[in-house]
């Protein structure tokens, strides 16, 4: 739990900072971070949600994150809300009792409406399969 405040203290600030500017307006107001991409984890047995899931980010568009594991506990059926720019990212997703996943998604941009641009969010559906 410690992670995800530090994590969620993290895009408070960087949303704080990320200031953006267009070329035929002049803004300078502070865009949020968008939603990248969402990340829902089963069990491969029984497609129960999994309690403890978590996910670490190890590639991300600009290297701005948080390197410490993410709970996938922010939505509904312990899914993962992950925000971010468009690009690729490489996601690890490991649980007690279970083998670590390795999944790659990549996030297009959407369309720009005033200063702030925005993402074509991307979902990740993950069974995890149990250790023994």
């Amino acid at each position: 739990m410690a992670h995800f405040r530090a994590t969620a203290r993290s895009l408070a600030l960087c949303s704080l900072c990320a200031f953006c500017s267009s070329p035929t307006t002049n803004c300078d107001v502070a865009c949020p971070i968008p939603l990248a991409f969402t990340v829902a984890v089963t069990s491969s047995t029984s497609g129960a949600p999994i309690d403890s899931a978590s996910l670490t980010l190890s590639a991300v568009p600009g290297d701005t994150y948080d390197p410490a594991p993410t709970a996938c506990n922010q939505l509904p059926g312990n899914a993962c809300a992950i925000l971010g720019f468009a690009g690729t990212y490489s996601v690890q997703i490991a649980a007690p009792g279970y083998q670590t996943a390795l999944r790659s998604i990549t996030v297009k941009e959407g369309s720009s409406s005033g200063c702030c641009g925005s993402n074509s969010p991307g979902h990740l559906d993950v069974a995890l399969v149990p250790t023994s």
